[in-house]
């Protein structure tokens, strides 16, 4: 889950998919990913699977708020039921609705 609210900065939103980046070139060849935005609502960047990479921020949210609740739903709801699934959220933990 990234934060991508405009409470975080543009140069540390580019850090978040910066990180996340390296850290997926760890995975192991069954590891899949899924990637959510998060802001005033909760928007599938990408869904669970072997060739997922992080983007630029979600053009359908504005980012005037943080719902990141919402954004830890999406994620629960995406997950294989057949997997160990766990979710890192990436964000400022200022949470504005929810």
């Amino acid at each position: 889950m990234l934060d991508r609210s405009l409470s975080i900065p543009s140069e540390l939103q580019q850090a978040e998919v910066s990180f996340l980046s390296r850290s997926a070139e760890y995975r192991t060849p069954a590891d899949q990913l899924a990637i959510v935005d998060v802001a005033e609502a909760a928007v599938i960047a990408a869904l669970p699977g072997l060739e997922s990479t992080p983007r630029e921020r979600s053009t359908s949210i504005t980012g005037r708020q943080s719902r990141l609740s919402a954004g830890i739903q999406m994620a629960t709801a995406i997950a294989p039921p057949d997997s160990a699934s766990r979710i890192l959220l990436i964000s400022d933990g200022n949470e504005t609705e929810g």
